[in-house]
């Protein structure tokens, strides 16, 4: 059993306060993380203040913001790919893609943290969130955000990717078929949300 003393709260991301728990006297100290779900601390702490959701705006510190979190995101979330597709379609989607999608973002502290492309009114094009803030809530928050605004929405998952497959079906997402991506010869899951 371990006797707390002393509670230090800190931050992770803006998004989920941490508590760290010291034993009685510091003779030794142990500590936990302890993530809380609670609303009410969330609202105590005026986390959901500092955070927001809003429209890319379309300038270069925001795109290369953007395009950061997207390089660093999906070469994480596929290592089944080699790199070097992702380098080389990053103009592509930077000067092609986003232009042509609406794309929001989640802020923290004025801080893009994740974003959200939508072609064509329907297609997800794009979900990313910063690989030091992911897990925290943000691309749930950026889903529930278009939920609102689209009445139907699509995507494209690569099978292999089975962290973002749950988690799209953890959001209502429900899979329609499986597909070849002839770019990458992976099999994706073609998802699909609708009111």
């Amino acid at each position: 059993m371990i006797n707390i003393y002393y509670i230090v709260l800190s931050l992770n991301c803006g998004q989920i306060p941490r508590f760290l728990f010291f034993t009685k006297g510091f003779k030794s100290i142990e500590l936990m993380d302890v993530y809380i779900f609670i609303v009410a601390v969330k609202n105590t702490m005026n986390l959901e203040e500092s955070m927001m959701i809003r429209r890319l705006n379309v300038n270069e510190e925001e795109m290369n913001k953007i395009m950061e979190i997207w390089k660093t995101s999906t070469i994480q979330a596929h290592q089944f790919i080699p790199k070097e597709y992702w380098l080389k379609n990053y103009e592509i989607v930077k000067e092609k893609y986003v232009p042509m999608a609406e794309t929001y973002v989640c802020l923290d502290e004025n801080e893009i943290k994740g974003f959200i492309s939508i072609i064509q009114g329907e297609y997800i094009g794009a979900l990313f969130v910063d690989i030091h803030c992911q897990a925290k809530g943000i691309g749930g928050e950026l889903i529930e955000y278009v939920k609102e605004i689209y009445d139907s929405l699509t995507l494209g998952v690569y099978k292999e990717n089975k962290k973002a497959v749950t988690f799209y079906e953890k959001v209502g997402f429900i899979k329609k078929c499986e597909k070849l991506n002839e770019e990458t010869n992976e099999l994706e899951y073609i998802m699909n949300f609708q009111k």
